[in-house]
């Protein structure tokens, strides 16, 4: 009996995005439609309507020197390299050279 082991298949879609609260030509990453939280980063508490507070966020941006975006092949990745193993995500609103444009 021979056991193969297959690769395992993510149904994630991750994009990229303008992010222009901090500086001009930054990108945010993307995951399903949501905005990926920097896990370094301690969350800020502010106060809401009602009286509570509410954790903000840090986004994951290129602002940030560890994250970095290039070329593999003809695909775009963005790369973090915040954890002692780099994170690597296929952009998929940047396949063709139109959409290209995001990135650059």
């Amino acid at each position: 009996m021979t056991t193969e082991k297959k690769p395992i298949q993510f149904t994630h879609v991750y994009t990229v995005e303008e992010y222009d609260q901090v500086r001009r030509k930054a990108k945010m990453l993307v995951k399903d439609g949501n905005p990926v939280k920097c896990h370094k980063c301690a969350p800020a508490i502010v106060p809401s309507h009602g009286g509570n507070f509410v954790p903000v966020y840090e986004h994951c941006t290129t602002h940030c020197s560890r994250a970095l975006i290039g070329m593999e092949g003809d695909n775009v990745v963005y790369v973090q390299t915040c954890e002692v193993q780099n994170q690597k995500f296929l952009i998929d609103n940047a396949k063709s050279e139109e959409s290209l444009k995001i990135i650059k």
